[in-house]
């Protein structure tokens, strides 16, 4: 799949998006120690040390730093450079605009990348945009007082691809990544020469350690999902015999043996001998490839950094970290991180945040924005689970689970809890959860609509709120759904019928276990008394449920119910399980689908009313009623609710933004912001038409094998129909665990391992234990 920006002018309309292609990019580390991190059920990190992070947001953003010993180097997106020692002021340097003339008109560069060498010389790859034809590309060297020593155009070289990664060894040769290979270039940006990838490999990432050594992970092409980290050696041998080629002189370069696997993730830094740092998610890790080991450094957040934010990171002479932070193109700034004596920390009350695994944008996103505006108090994740550390291990998952269940059991409690919905029931009943509506009414100024209120309301209290909600439904081509097109919603019954009825057509994209899936999701109470905690799964209705599911069992299933999952498959069944995540979907599956006229059927009910499910994607949070500071916990929710100030520009931050806000006043003024200007204006300020009506703006557009599509600017009437559906759809309560249960033991019956009526029983007998544990 391919993603670029949409232009309105005469370029190759492939050209990909100029502002974003450097994004995650890592310069050499320098050597950094650091504490570890708590894990949750483990015993608090009792370092005498803490982080603290100093902010430097200049006013022109940070377009790329790159660093040499305890100096920053970065430069602004209105092409200014500058030096800057953290803790002192920046030092603009004496670098002019770059700007070169072709046919009579004078071009300016609206690209950079910088890469200092070991003595503090600077490299600036330029990319400068030609509106007639391909971009020019130069690389230029300037020494740190901001004199020019170098330039060649390597124009042709790149024309491939945008320069995004580079290192440079301790003899002051630049290594640049040029899709398979690598760039070498010699102090004078001449290039001399190649790095051939091995067969099956291809490099992605480059860093560069203190000693000079140069290192590259290079991912298997054909599964995407392992790496390796190999040394490039000039002239000489590397950790291990070389690959790709002998060196014969000392300026040829070759790949070493791999000195171990790599870890998926955005950034890479040398730190010491065989080790390397990486960001991935929520965290800064540290590989060990002797030891074959990988530890948590620290967790973004806790250092008030929103971990989707950082671009790049590298580390100072002295030990400190700097990232790059980027929010969305055109907005960028710095980030030092140290480590400094807990008793000289600033002082700050800290709020507690459980969670059993972290990574969600919009929780992450109000963390560090709580945490860097606050002045008094702060939020400290405690993660019990890390899919980083923990993913090769069977029973992480339930252990972390328990610890997290102990903890909330205990004197250990965290102040604020992420939870799963299923789970609010049973710690409201035993009285665990604050009751949120007393706080709600005080604060007098938000709202929320009355299902959300009912979903999250257990046992008389309003137990938990979720930041952020989306909507799962069955949707489909209102003309080819005859009268169920226009239906309120169907029963089970209704939608059995209607399969039968249309012999000849693909009614889902599903397999037998999605079928009943669908089937079960506002449908378990005709099989589960919760009232009384008992179940009758060995009814003939249920039988009859599981074989007609069964019929289906030769039918191959999807995978992602995003609307941008369905670009990669085929959409010709009548109706499809959708996600909706984000204001574009509803044009997004018009275009897919092929038409304008969607109908949102919703899954079978018991009664017939509208079956879409509503969903939580923001982090659900409650407030602990052990909480010591409630206030202050309360204060965290009410950002959560309402933190939706800025919509997502840039598709990285399109794609990572998901959910709509739950708090109706914040959700209104979101959908204005995100509605403004949907049309193309020129340069005279008048609409662009098309075939007689005003063309939709579109910042983005995605491409598949077989489809492109693009990312319009929302129009009230789509926005209001995603309100109209949030505020219509309910919460399937307590069915998580039966629905695993009664998944796992059908698989049985579809695969003809074992009878309808065997697998009933076995259903029932588990789900009875389940029920009466719960009660």
């Amino acid at each position: 799949m391919h993603i670029r920006q949409k232009s309105h002018d005469k370029k190759n309309p492939n050209a990909p998006s100029r502002q974003s292609l450097w994004l995650a990019v890592l310069f050499p580390a320098l050597f950094l120690t650091l504490t570890g991190c708590a894990r949750g059920g483990e015993e608090e990190n009792d370092s005498p040390y803490v982080y603290e992070t100093q902010f430097h947001s200049p006013e022109g953003g940070v377009e790329g730093f790159t660093v040499s010993g305890d100096s920053v180097y970065y430069s602004t997106f209105d092409g200014e450079f500058y030096q800057w020692t953290p803790g002192g002021e920046a030092r603009k340097l004496d670098i002019a605009p770059f700007t070169i003339e072709a046919d009579h008109r004078l071009l300016q560069a609206d690209y950079r990348l910088l890469q200092a060498d070991h003595q503090g010389n600077l490299y600036v790859f330029y990319s400068v945009p030609d509106p007639l034809k391909p971009d020019f590309r130069y690389l230029v060297k300037y020494d740190a007082a901001g004199k020019e020593l170098a330039k060649q155009n390597v124009s042709l070289l790149t024309s491939q691809f945008t320069p995004y990664e580079t290192a440079v060894d301790g003899e002051g040769r630049l290594y640049l990544i040029g899709m398979d290979k690598l760039l070498q270039f010699d102090g004078a940006c001449n290039c001399i020469g190649t790095v051939e990838a091995p067969e099956g490999e291809m490099p992605n990432w480059l860093a560069a350690d203190t000693a000079g050594h140069v290192y590259c992970s290079l991912y298997d092409t054909q599964t995407y999902e392992t790496s390796v980290i190999r040394e490039v050696v000039c002239g000489g041998e590397a950790s291990g015999d070389s690959q790709g080629g002998s060196p014969q002189d000392s300026q040829t370069a070759s790949f070493g043996n791999p000195l171990g696997e790599a870890v998926p993730g955005n950034c890479l830094a040398a730190y010491g001998e065989n080790r390397f740092l990486n960001s991935v998610d929520n965290s800064l890790y540290l590989n060990d490839l002797t030891s074959n080991t990988r530890t948590a450094l620290l967790q973004w957040v806790n250092c008030d950094i929103n971990p989707d934010f950082v671009r790049r990171i590298a580390t100072l002479a002295d030990g400190r970290i700097v990232a790059h932070l980027q929010e969305d193109d055109g907005i960028g700034e710095l980030a030092v991180v140290a480590e400094v004596p807990r008793d000289q920390a600033a002082e700050k009350e800290v709020i507690t945040l459980g969670i059993l695994q972290a990574g969600n944008s919009h929780l992450s996103r109000c963390i560090s924005q709580f945490n860097r505006n606050s002045p008094d108090c702060r939020i400290e994740v405690r993660e019990y689970y890390d899919a980083n550390l923990d993913s090769g291990q069977p029973d992480a998952t339930e252990e972390a689970r328990t610890a997290l269940h102990m903890d909330i059991s205990s004197g250990q409690c965290p102040d604020l809890l992420v939870l799963e919905y299923d789970d609010l029931e049973t710690y409201a009943a035993k009285g665990l959860l604050e009751d949120l509506a007393p706080y709600l009414e005080a604060d007098g100024d938000l709202e929320l609509a009355d299902n959300v209120i009912e979903a999250y309301t257990f046992h008389g209290k309003l137990c938990a709120l979720p930041g952020a909600l989306q909507i799962r439904t069955l949707a489909g081509r209102t003309e080819r759904l005859g009268e169920l097109g226009d239906a309120a919603g169907w029963t089970l019954e209704e939608m059995m019928e209607f399969i039968d009825g249309n012999p000849d057509s693909t009614v889902f994209s599903a397999d037998a276990g999605q079928l009943l899936e669908y089937s079960l999701v506002f449908n378990q109470s005709h099989f589960v008394d919760w009232e009384a905690h008992t179940c009758d799964f060995t009814s003939d209705e249920f039988i009859r449920l599981l074989e007609f599911c069964g019929r289906f069992s030769d039918r191959k299933g999807t995978e992602g119910a995003e609307v941008l999952d369905m670009m990669e498959r085929s959409n010709t069944a009548l109706l499809h399980e959708v996600e909706l995540v984000r204001p574009e979907d509803i044009s997004l599956l018009a275009q897919i689908l092929g038409m304008e006229d969607i109908s949102y059927v919703g899954f079978p009910t018991v009664d017939g009313r509208a079956g879409s499910l509503l969903e939580d994607c923001g982090g659900t949070c409650a407030i602990s009623a052990k909480s010591k500071h409630k206030e202050e916990a309360w204060a965290f929710v009410e950002l959560l609710l309402t933190g939706w100030e800025n919509p997502p520009k840039s598709y990285s931050a399109l794609k990572g933004t998901k959910g709509f806000p739950t708090e109706l006043g914040t959700r209104e003024r979101y959908f204005a912001k995100v509605t403004e200007n949907p049309y193309s204006i020129g340069e005279d300020g008048e609409t662009y038409m098309q075939d007689g009506k005003p063309e939709r703006h579109a910042d983005h557009i995605l491409s598949s094998r077989t489809l492109q599509v693009f990312f319009y600017t929302p129009l009230p009437e789509e926005t209001e129909l995603i309100c109209a559906l949030l505020d219509s759809s309910t919460t399937a309560r307590g069915g998580g665990q039966i629905s695993s249960i009664v998944a796992q033991e059908a698989a049985s019956y579809f695969s003809g391992q074992k009878s309808a009526a065997d697998v009933a029983a076995l259903i029932q007998n588990r789900v009875s234990i389940y029920l009466e544990e719960q009660n």
